[in-house]
């Protein structure tokens, strides 16, 4: 949920309150009065980018940023919260023009939007939730507000999650973002996870450029139940969603083996 924000010219621009009226500067959850550099998602980049070649020896990593839920920029009442956050949005679609393409390969959507992050105590049928985390009950959750309704189990579909998330949406960049593009990566069911195989970013060119990558048809049918009951821009933007490739989520077992599309094999 933290947002893309602006990318600033070091990872440690802002600590210290050194360059205060810096767009890049802006820091919704407070983060460098703790001594945290990383306030946006393109700092996080820069930070992760010096710690990691400075602590092992001619490695450079290249940075993928999930952009599946950061649309928004300054929702949460307080920024530890983490599961289905209310008032979010959908952010970018995955494009490998970024903020700085030396750093970052490209924005992706990793945490399948509209999945649930976790069970309200009570699940939608009623029954009580064996996995519930507290967390989930934060004032910040969705399911925990008038007329809401439960979350249900984490990975499953939560259709007032995907709704909100799409009537928040920003899915092309604008002024708060520098530099990030809007051609989306090529669609395909051929690579799937290869995305996020480090390995590749031994390359001296970004691997992701050009390539295809997994659509997933259990998502698409997903999106599909909730288009049909969905109205207005917030359906035509689920319309948008329906074809954009995401990350395949392993939250059991069962998506391991098996026949159908429903499954990794």
């Amino acid at each position: 949920y933290q947002p893309l924000g602006t990318m600033c010219p070091t990872y440690d621009w802002c600590l210290n309150n050194a360059h205060p009226e810096d767009p890049c500067c802006a820091d919704p959850c407070h983060l460098t009065s703790e001594w945290d550099p990383s306030q946006n998602e393109h700092n996080y980049a820069l930070h992760l980018r010096k710690a990691f070649s400075e602590g092992i020896a001619g490695f450079e990593p290249h940075i993928i940023i999930d952009t599946g839920r950061n649309g928004v920029v300054d929702m949460r009442h307080d920024c530890k919260n983490w599961c289905n956050i209310r008032g979010a949005g959908v952010g970018l679609m995955p494009t490998t023009e970024t903020a700085d393409p030396e750093i970052i390969d490209a924005y992706f959507w990793l945490k399948t939007p509209g999945e649930s992050d976790g069970c309200s105590q009570t699940l939608p049928d009623g029954m009580q939730c064996p996995r519930y985390d507290a967390d989930c009950g934060s004032g910040d959750s969705l399911g925990t507000g008038p007329n809401e309704p439960p979350a249900p189990e984490a990975g499953q579909w939560y259709d007032y999650q995907i709704k909100q998330l799409a009537a928040n949406a920003r899915l092309s960049p604008s002024s708060g973002v520098e530099s990030a593009g809007t051609n989306i990566i090529e669609l395909n069911s051929a690579v799937g996870m290869s995305i996020v195989n480090t390995t590749l970013h031994a390359l001296s060119v970004n691997p992701f450029v050009g390539r295809s990558f997994y659509v997933n048809p259990v998502y698409s049918k997903e999106l599909g139940l909730s288009i049909s009951s969905a109205e207005g821009q917030t359906k035509a933007t689920l319309e948008e969603m329906q074809d954009v490739p995401s990350a395949y989520w392993l939250d059991k077992k069962a998506k391991i083996l098996g026949e159908g599309t429903g499954t990794m094999e």
